[in-house]
């Protein structure tokens, strides 16, 4: 007896297209930082560009990448533009990454972002 292998169908590609973009753009530890902050609380970006001690050049080329995977959102209140994440897929994995890492902060824990190695 002799099993056919089907090919998956489209469906499973674009998701896995989609996920791919998803973790793409969380594998980075600036951007968990940055994720970690804002799921916790809406920042200007000066604020949040020293709290994760990053320029704020260097800070808007990770939150353009975040943007671009709907991961973070904008508000403007007049020349200063606010950043927050409500998204529940970052929520889940940075549950996940706390689950995993035992130290890692997610919204729900305060707890450090990085697990320092022994």
């Amino acid at each position: 007896m002799e099993h056919t292998m089907q090919p998956l169908p489209p469906e499973k590609h674009e998701e896995a297209e989609i996920a791919a973009g998803f973790l793409s753009a969380m594998a980075n530890p600036k951007r968990l930082l940055i994720l970690d902050s804002l799921v916790k609380e809406e920042m200007a970006v000066g604020t949040l560009a020293n709290k994760v001690g990053l320029s704020q050049s260097a800070l808007s080329q990770h939150l353009s990448k975040l943007r671009a995977q709907n991961l973070v959102s904008t508000r403007r209140d007049a020349q200063t533009i606010y950043y927050s994440s409500s998204s529940d897929a970052v929520l889940k994995i940075l549950g996940a990454l706390s689950e995993i890492y035992g130290e890692q902060t997610n919204a729900v824990e305060e707890k450090p972002l990085i697990r320092k190695s022994a």
